[in-house]
């Protein structure tokens, strides 16, 4: 301590003679201590500080052409890497990050490469390898000698935009919130603050949590006035005049967030202001986004001129094509105008504009982006279907509601090269598909059953004839007052895809849908108390979905069901009629994706199958415990075999809804095992894989070999997940083959992923999933349900059965031996054999198991049957 005055002294001198040498050189022998590089690269890295990311991407390209040392090319790749990947320019970006490593020095960054892989796929839609590079990110830990406390902040804020990619919203804020106090710990830069709070109130919006979404607005905004040293308190012209681009942005939040409330005079006052100064600092997004929220306002008090005013402003900033995704969305609200002054003509050239330009540009897109695009779509196709059905054109409103169903899987199915689809091939596609269907079949297709900006509608198809319906949506708030308003409200908000929707606090179709599960899928213990509600929602859904299409059925009892949006997750089966009189003992209901896919499903050739059956079962998910558990199959198959003879037995506990599968050994399930040995018995020439067998590798060895093309049936008795937040990491889990390590790579993680799925070539009449919610999926807009049963399809299935939610052994076992008795061995078509089953399990004849939240989740996809080859 003593000595510490006089070492500062030392300091002192030392540095104010440095300085005075420094100060004495000439200006070439100052010039010197810089080089060019570095020069370069500070240039680069000013302009990306001020988020001017294409001039900074100018001076990193001229920085590593002076770069001279393969320290300076690595680090000056990797901020070269950054700035493209901000600019949209991902393949770019990428191919930086490689050029980096290939000069990796002794010191190498392996956190920031990853850093870098990983924001460029977030921001190129990439959200399975975003997500792999996450976990590798996360696995490598921080930096030696690093904050732990920042290094635990930037991965919670990773996490949180990825599964706000994913549109997992409520997951998102989790971690936001996990990530606050840490930011308001060790934060201090306003501008950080301010893009924590933007995001934060763009999923609250998403939410529709609007006090929350306003109040997060206005801190955002507060944080960027505070940047720009003005206040939230002074008058609009001032921070107008010292705004940029992130406080242009908080104000379109905060004006959007009240917009909703129905705050519109101050609302437009805000969109007023940002639209003043994104247009002093030259900012044609925002001025786009701007003239969208008064638009909206104008269109929300029927003033369509205003309305027609504010998006000819728009038009003028996006019709030269800088800004295509605005520029869609310009045309589609353009339309909704032409529409509601009653100019169909004009609505449709807009709408249709506005589609021919998304197809357009899918031509060259990659398959993460073509999903994009359709999203961008769908607006389009809604007021594209409301024209058609306003101006009586039926053909082009049910060819336009098909169009925005599984567009990339019907591409994907037909393998042909991605081409324009027009409303004219469309509508001949489904005339061919009218020519096909057996005069005992109709099909019902839903349309916008998951948009409250108008009523759903559903088509009926018949051999004969073509019939639209409007759904009664009108009479559903009277219906909603005989059930509990709370429940149902809360099972709304806790849906994954129903708090996408516009739904705020009011109950619509989707929280109905959402409750209607609930009170199927519940505790064994629950089903006295909630059996009640069960009817009651049961009764109001077959009053909204299938009364009204009575007439128009004609009496046929075979149903293809292509539902929208939410109704994918309703089991049709378990709706009742006033008098109580389930749906199943009336109809036998197939799904289908889209009309359209049922189509290219029926155009495949017939094949000879070698086997009849091929199932897998009793995998290995936790070793140590496995030869004890297994152990059980033999007393397991013979009260399998007492349950399938139709003898009394006891309620037991569903599957295990897979505890554990991410982070270790799940459990094992002796009665896979059981389950595939009695099917087998039952089925001639077939064959079964158990145990270790039951593997990635042996699947994949088996599909190099042809042998699962050659079997008719493919029965899957394994754990299954649903990831509806992130569908493409949905899979079937399979024997586990260690803790999954940043370095495993995915053919050997011991999950048959969505994605691995599509690659293994299959032929098979019927894929069987005998697991837990392997029927859902994400809702995604343009495409509907994305999950293992479109990955099935796309890979060869003809059909898949799937359930909705986890299934009890001994009512699962009974289900299949039964469908597969009638279908398999009697030559009974699929939907009938599995309509009798649910009605014999309804009547009683497995006893304990009449409940439909037994034999409701199998649901049959595809509907090839149905339609003449």
């Amino acid at each position: 301590m003593r000595f510490s005055r006089p070492r500062f002294a030392l300091v002192r001198t030392l540095t104010i003679g440095a300085c005075l040498v420094a100060g004495l050189l000439t200006p070439a022998a100052a010039q010197i201590q810089i080089r060019p590089h570095s020069e370069a690269f500070s240039e680069g890295y000013r302009f990306e500080s001020q988020n001017q990311f294409a001039r900074a991407a100018e001076h990193y390209a001229r920085a590593l052409e002076l770069a001279e040392t393969d320290r300076d090319r690595y680090s000056t790749s990797l901020r070269q890497a950054t700035v493209l990947s901000q600019l949209g320019r991902h393949t770019e970006a990428l191919e930086a990050v490689s050029r980096a490593q290939a000069n990796t020095p002794e010191d190498r960054d392996r956190q920031g490469e990853l850093g870098v892989f990983h924001a460029t796929y977030l921001r190129a839609a990439d959200l399975v390898k975003a997500s792999e590079t996450l976990r590798a990110l996360r696995a490598l830990g921080p930096r030696p000698n690093s904050d732990q406390r920042a290094w635990d902040l930037q991965m919670y804020l990773r996490d949180a935009r990825l599964r706000r990619a994913w549109g997992d919203l409520a997951g998102a804020l989790q971690r936001y919130d996990q990530a606050e106090p840490i930011l308001a710990e060790l934060v201090t830069d306003y501008a950080e603050i301010a893009a924590f709070h933007r995001e934060r109130a763009a999923c609250r919006l998403g939410l529709n949590d609007l006090d929350d979404a306003r109040k997060l607005a206005r801190d955002a905004f507060s944080a960027d006035l505070r940047r720009v040293r003005s206040s939230r308190r002074r008058d609009a012209a001032d921070w107008v005049s010292k705004g940029d681009v992130p406080v242009a942005q908080s104000m379109l939040l905060y004006a959007e967030a009240e917009r909703r409330l129905g705050e519109t005079a101050d609302a437009k006052e805000k969109f007023d202001a940002a639209l003043e100064l994104a247009r002093k600092i030259e900012a044609p997004r925002e001025q786009v986004l701007a003239f969208f929220g008064l638009c909206r306002l104008a269109l929300a008090r029927n003033d369509l001129f205003s309305a027609r005013i504010a998006i000819m402003g728009a038009m003028l900033r996006t019709q030269d094509g800088q800004i295509p995704d605005l520029y869609i969305e310009t045309l589609a609200l353009a339309g909704e105008i032409s529409m509601k002054e009653d100019d169909f003509t004009q609505a449709v050239s807009h709408l249709e504009m506005g589609i021919q330009l998304v197809e357009t540009m899918r031509l060259t897109a990659t398959p993460e982006d073509r999903q994009r695009l359709l999203a961008l779509q769908s607006d389009h196709y809604r007021w594209l279907l409301e024209t058609y059905l306003r101006n009586n054109q039926t053909w082009e409103a049910l060819a336009t509601s098909e169009a925005l169903k599984a567009r990339n899987l019907r591409d994907a199915i037909s393998g042909q090269q991605v081409g324009i689809e027009t409303a004219e091939h469309r509508v001949a596609a489904l005339r061919d598909l009218q020519s096909r269907l057996p005069a005992d079949i109709a099909v019902v297709s839903y349309a916008n059953a998951d948009w409250s900006r108008t009523d759903p509608v559903a088509f009926v198809l018949t051999h004969e004839n073509l019939s639209v319906i409007r759904l009664p949506l009108a009479e559903l708030p009277e219906l909603l007052s005989l059930l509990p308003k709370p429940n149902v409200l809360a099972a709304q908000q806790r849906d994954v895809d129903a708090t996408r929707y516009d739904l705020s606090d009011e109950i619509t179709l989707a929280g109905l849908v959402a409750y209607f599960r609930e009170t199927i899928y519940c505790e064994p213990a629950e089903i006295p108390s909630l059996f009640p509600h069960y009817l009651t929602t049961a009764k109001i859904l077959h009053f909204t979905l299938i009364e009204p299409l009575t007439s128009a059925l004609g009496g046929r009892q075979r149903l293809l069901v292509s539902p929208s949006g939410l109704l994918a997750y309703v089991p049709f089966d378990a709706l009742a009629s006033i008098q109580g009189k389930l749906l199943v003992e009336d109809y036998a209901v197939s799904l289908t994706p889209s009309l359209l896919t049922t189509l290219e499903l029926a155009q495949r050739a017939d094949v000879d199958y070698a086997h009849s059956f091929l199932g897998f079962g009793g995998a290995v998910y936790n070793p140590a415990s496995y030869n004890q558990v297994m152990a059980s199959a033999p007393q397991i198959k013979a009260e399998l075999e007492a349950v399938t003879a139709v003898r009394a037995a006891q309620i037991e506990g569903a599957r295990s809804p897979y505890a554990g599968w991410a982070r270790g050994p799940a459990t094992n399930l002796a009665g896979t095992k059981a389950e595939v040995e009695l099917l087998s018995e039952l089925l001639p020439n077939s064959r079964i894989v158990t145990g270790r067998n039951v593997s990635e590798a042996y699947i994949r060895g088996m599909a190099a070999r042809g042998e699962l093309q050659s079997s008719r049936v493919l029965h899957f008795a394994v754990h299954g997940s649903a990831v509806p937040t992130m569908p493409d990491l949905s899979c079937i889990l399979l024997s586990w083959e260690g803790e999954i390590t940043p370095d495993m790579p995915a053919e050997r993680d011991g999950r048959l992923q969505v994605t691995e799925f599509v690659e293994l070539p299959l032929r098979a009449e019927l894929v069987t999933f005998s697991a837990c919610e392997t029927g859902l999926g994400a809702i995604i807009a343009g495409e509907g349900v994305v999950g293992l049963t479109g990955s099935l399809l796309q890979a060869g299935a003809d059909n898949v059965l799937a359930s909705l939610w986890p299934v009890s052994d001994y009512s699962t076992v009974y289900f299949m031996r039964s469908y597969y008795e009638l279908h398999l061995n009697e030559g009974v078509p699929s939907d009938l054999a599995i309509a009798q089953v649910k009605r014999d399990m309804i009547a009683g004849k497995l006893q304990g198991y009449r409940h439909p939240q037994f034999w409701a989740p199998f649901n049959l996809y595809g509907g090839r049957e149905l339609v003449v080859q």
